[in-house]
């Protein structure tokens, strides 16, 4: 049997000591469930996240308990104004998702919630809490405070520090600066060599990709300098000066990624 699942079994005696015949009705099953269920958020997927259509994730109970109702708070400035499904108001409020096969009745479930939504705001901060019940009746409240997440929807910047000036005598590194007004997270850039009527990417320690498009590199600690926060980096692979010839045009492009994609 089952650990945590029991059965009971009833019979009955006549006067004359004799067994009562078992009907289908003489035993039953139980099941003994103490653990709290829990849950697992897909979107938002990122403290700062582009405009998304639906907030959805997992829930989930240990052994045979099972997923009863899941609820979510979402609100902004601080816990201050929650969301009820038409209007921002004060006080707690709880919203009821939906189950992604119809119910909830398993283990494990989907969710979501996608027509109640707010229309999001550019720019504002938002948290998010979700409140799980089992069958059994335990309940757990997720994360703990919760989950803020922010909407982004503005393009970071990059800029080219190193070279400084339109004619250089060497140039062993590419370096400059990168900006975003929540979070960046990546650098890459491009060097084209102007061969005549020939427009060369640089890759793999050459200029020799002829493709119309820019062919663009990570900058990273493998060939140069990203800082943790994306902000300063530097592009130096071994030998990149020899790379360069006397009397070529070159043009660099730079282009830099935030945490919410764009």
């Amino acid at each position: 049997m089952t650990p945590n699942k029991f059965e009971i079994k009833v019979r009955g005696h006549n006067d004359s000591e004799d067994i009562a015949e078992p009907t289908p009705l003489d035993s039953k099953y139980f099941y003994i469930d103490g653990d709290l269920p829990d849950s697992t958020i897909i979107q938002p997927s990122a403290k700062y996240v582009k405009p998304f259509p639906k907030i959805e994730g997992t829930a989930s109970d240990s052994g045979l308990g099972i997923v009863a109702k899941v609820e979510i708070a979402l609100s902004t400035g601080n816990l201050s104004d929650y969301w009820d499904g038409s209007f921002w108001v004060a006080g707690s409020t709880w919203l009821i998702v939906n189950a992604g096969d119809g119910i909830f009745d398993e283990n494990s479930e989907y969710w979501y919630i996608e027509n109640q939504l707010p229309s999001w705001d550019a720019n504002k901060a938002y948290e998010l809490q979700v409140r799980i019940t089992d069958k059994t009746g335990n309940i757990k409240t997720m994360p703990s405070p919760y989950f803020d997440f922010a909407i982004d929807v503005s393009s970071p910047v990059a800029g080219i520090v190193i070279p400084s000036t339109e004619t250089v005598r060497q140039l062993s590194s590419i370096s400059g600066t990168a900006a975003d007004n929540f979070s960046n997270n990546n650098v890459q850039i491009a060097v084209q060599k102007w061969a005549g009527g020939t427009l060369l990417w640089y890759e793999n320690g050459s200029f020799g990709n002829i493709d119309p498009q820019p062919n663009w590199i990570n900058v990273n600690g493998a060939d140069g300098y990203l800082s943790p926060d994306a902000t300063s980096w530097a592009y130096a692979p071994a030998g990149f000066d020899g790379d360069f010839e006397s009397g070529y045009k070159y043009l660099i492009l730079v282009r830099s990624s935030d945490v919410a994609g764009n």
